[in-house]
Formats: structure tokens, sequence, C-alpha cells
């Protein structure tokens, strides 16, 4: 199947039956592991057993898990979380186990699952991460069940518990989404107490309190080294324009956005990007008229 983050249409044809433009190369693995044929009539698919970060590793430490294999969709539904990423450049790969042999994983594959495994533990504690990530819980040397997967993507999305969107890659700096979080809080309460006390309507108020939380921040480098680094690793976050995300996002039943070590709900995320991009579009315009 084309990996997350990209619109080429899969291959169907019979050879060659592994084709390294859209995965890493992993032919030692195929040769050593044995994926269970997958019914093609039933919508079964595989989840990941995501290991956690074991006594004197870190965030950092290798992704290790094995595959759960053969699972009927309909028996696991809301019992899986799914995870979103851009895959980027197939020869850029990081090892991971599965099933304690080496696999070449996406790079950013690789991060987004660090960074589901850090969100996990710091959310669930110890209960069990099963997960569902395409390039591996797909057998990508199969051209015909690579085919029927992608035929009910949207239908594994809309089943799982919740998806992970993960926006950074590796070597982003923290800081993205805890600015994204201050920015929504003090600006709501900002708006809020000016509405409560009628003196501006809702448009005026916005105005007002976004200039002023600004302008509050401006000789705070803390606040600006988050606001960069919320433009680079959250505005312009290579996850954005992939096709894909309408059935990984939009098909799903709850998630949560995943950067580098950082995590927000869905819902308040959006709200805040809102009014971020409210604001930069209003505050132009009034400084235009003024």
């Amino acid at each position: 199947m084309p990996p997350s983050g990209t619109d080429t249409p899969f291959s169907t044809t019979a050879e060659p039956q592994y084709d390294n433009f859209y995965t890493p190369q992993n032919s030692e693995f195929y040769s050593k592991f044995q994926y269970m044929n997958l019914e093609s009539e039933q919508h079964r698919i595989r989840l990941l057993r995501i290991q956690p970060i074991g006594p004197g590793e870190d965030n950092s430490s290798r992704i290790k898990c094995e595959v759960v294999d053969n699972q009927s969709l309909a028996a696991i539904r809301g019992q899986f979380t799914t995870i979103s990423y851009c895959a980027g450049d197939p020869k850029k790969t990081e090892r991971i186990l599965v099933n304690g042999l080496k696999f070449n994983a996406f790079s950013n594959l690789g991060h987004a699952l660090r960074q589901a495994r850090h969100f996990w533990a710091e959310k669930y504690d110890t209960r069990e991460l099963l997960l569902w990530a395409d390039q591996i819980c797909i057998n990508q040397s199969n051209a015909t069940e690579r085919s029927q997967q992608v035929n009910f993507m949207g239908d594994i999305y809309g089943s799982a518990m919740q998806v992970l969107v993960c926006l950074s890659v590796e070597g982003n700096r923290t800081g993205g989404i805890q600015w994204l979080q201050q920015f929504s809080d003090q600006f709501r309460d900002y708006v809020q107490i000016e509405s409560n006390n009628k003196h501006m309507d809702e448009f005026e108020a916005g105005l007002y309190h976004g200039l002023n939380f600004f302008r509050q921040h401006y000789n705070d480098k803390t606040f600006h080294r988050g606001w960069d680094t919320f433009l680079t690793t959250i505005l312009k976050s290579p996850w954005w324009p992939r096709a894909w995300i309408r059935q990984e996002y939009l098909c799903s039943p709850d998630a949560y956005l995943l950067a580098a070590d950082e995590s927000m709900h869905w819902k308040p995320a959006a709200e805040a990007l809102y009014r971020y991009y409210w604001l930069q579009i209003n505050l132009g315009k009034a400084a235009n008229t003024s």
C-alpha cells in the first residue's frame, strides 16, 4: 500500500511483489517472519502489541512490539488505537524489533511509535497498547493483501478507540503544543471576562485581547521560542496536506495530536487553531484599515 503521506496509487501487479519505492526494504524480515493469511471476504486485520519502556530505558529507546495476527475487526472494535503519520522518504529508516526480528520502519513511523508509547504511558499507565500501523500490520510483500486492506482502511480507523496523530518528526523541539495550550487557555479567559462584563461584543473582545495577549508576552523569550516551535512543528507539519487524513482522522471516533512528547486532544486544539488563524486574519485587516 502507499504509506501514509503519499498519494501514489498502490501497485496491483503480481511481480514484483515487493516494491521498494513504497516502503523501506525488508526482504530479510519477510524471509524470517511468516504473516498469517487474512481471509479476503472478512474484515480481518493485524495489530501490534507495543512493549512499554523497560528499566534503564527512556523515550528514545528502540520500539519493541509483537504482531497480534488475524483479528476480526468487528470483534476488536473500540479495543485498539490507530496511528497517523507522514511516512516521508522510504530511504530514511529506523530499526525496530517486531517479534524479536529487525524491521526497517520509516524513520517517521519509528518516531511516531515512540510518541504513541510515551503518550500511552502518561495517559493509561500500564494498560496494554494495541496499535494498528499500516507499514507493519499490512504484509507489504503481498500485493493482493495490500490492495484488500487499503479498500477498508476507513473502516479500520472508524473502528478504533482513537487515532494518535503525530505532527512532529525526529529533531523537532518541544514546546509547540504547550504553546498552543497556553494560547488557548489565556485567550479564552481574556475573551470570557470581557464578554461577561458586556463592555465589548465577542468580535471586539477577540481583537482586543488577542492583541493584548501578544503584547503582554512581547519581551518573554520563552514565549517566543514556544511560538517559533508551534509554527515549525505544528502549523508547518508535513502531516496536514496529506490526502490520507480524510480516512485516518475524519473517520476516527476520537483523536489526539502528538508532537515532540507533548499531546493535546483534538477538540481544544482545533478551537485554539481556529482562534489563532482568526486573530491573524482580523488583526491584519485592522492594521491595514488603521
